[in-house]
């Protein structure tokens, strides 16, 4: 079952489309350009054994699942989701595929994120605002609607997402020459598609991304406001759009006996999201003692469970000394991870 994905090229890419309770499944392999698909990759089958996590309007924490066995066909949203208006894959934000939706589903998640972007938890607002960048480059959607559903990033208060969105657009900049052309439109007026995007850029208020940083690094009054409040009395509740902030502006200025109270409460709580949120910025330190502590955890599934490393191991490469430490770990620990992970994703 696992060599399916050991030996497929590539990864797959899932189409939804719902319709009522049921959601009709396709899934191919992804290209950075879909245009240039072999014309048989489509009929190929025996790819990849899925298991799809999704969210709906009636769950938007996203407990639901699914496995998906063929490359098409349909499942059942629960009974209780009749009134269902829409569905997001992939709540883990590092699982191995993306989701791709028909014309009507994407228009309803954009809707949603201008609606009221806090009902969908910050990761996966990230996870779906990274799929749309992939997509729009691969083909599948418009940069124009990508454009425009980002718009409400203005509201955003969550600064991995913000950082995201400046990610995706500092990557459409780059990808363009700097030149200066001529519309078809009109010929005699000259458009710099690179400063279109920098002025876009500065309308959501975001500064062009500069390679891999921790967007937590960078905290307003309100966090450091809040952080306070928390380390007088961790009771405290705080907004959940600011958790990350919070606890990484914790780990950052605070000493090593706030980053322990940041660790041994995330191994108490029992909020699976509060817990990622947690331990994922728990690497956000500079202290190499704490991070190659953190490293050994990794390989603890009591202290840290298996489907966080990922996330553990992208903040801890925002740092030099953290590049360091995650290296050496993946190094050391390669084999023992991949046997890890086959045994949890397609054995648990």
């Amino acid at each position: 079952m696992y060599r399916e994905w050991f030996y497929s090229k590539g990864y797959p890419l899932i189409t939804l489309t719902r319709n009522g309770s049921l959601v009709q499944y396709s899934i191919r392999r992804f290209y950075n350009n879909m245009r240039w698909m072999p014309m048989n990759e489509t009929f190929r089958r025996g790819h990849w054994r899925i298991h799809l996590t999704y969210s709906t309007s009636a769950d938007p924490s996203g407990n639901s699942s699914t496995w998906l066995d063929k490359m098409e066909g349909t499942f059942d949203l629960d009974a209780s989701s009749s009134n269902v208006t829409w569905i997001k894959g992939k709540v883990e934000p590092f699982a191995l595929y993306r989701v791709h939706y028909d014309n009507h589903g994407w228009q309803v998640l954009s809707d949603l994120l201008h609606a009221n972007h806090l009902v969908l938890p910050a990761s996966q607002r990230k996870s779906l605002i990274n799929d749309a960048f992939a997509l729009a480059k691969a083909g599948l959607i418009s940069y124009p609607f990508l454009l425009n559903m980002t718009r409400y990033v203005k509201n955003e208060t969550d600064q991995s997402v913000r950082a995201e969105v400046a990610r995706g657009l500092t990557a459409i900049r780059n990808d363009l020459d700097g030149t200066i052309r001529f519309t078809k439109d009109a010929p005699l007026k000259m458009v710099d598609h690179r400063k279109l995007v920098d002025d876009y850029l500065g309308s959501l208020k975001l500064e062009p991304h500069k390679g891999n940083q921790c967007a937590c690094l960078r905290p307003n009054k309100s966090v450091k406001s809040l952080y306070k409040k928390w380390l007088a009395n961790p009771e405290t509740s705080i907004p959940a759009d600011k958790l990350s902030d919070v606890y990484a502006f914790g780990v950052v200025e605070g000493k090593r006996k706030h980053w322990d109270m940041l660790f041994h409460r995330s191994t108490q709580t029992t909020q699976m999201t509060n817990k990622l949120v947690m331990q994922s910025m728990l690497a956000c330190t500079s202290d190499m003692t704490q991070l190659v502590r953190l490293a050994n955890y990794c390989m603890n599934s009591t202290k840290i469970p298996l489907t966080y490393v990922h996330a553990i191991l992208e903040n801890m490469v925002c740092t030099k000394g953290g590049r360091i430490v995650a290296f050496r770990f993946l190094r050391q620990h390669w084999e023992s991870l991949l046997k890890m992970l086959v045994v949890n994703y397609f054995f648990s």
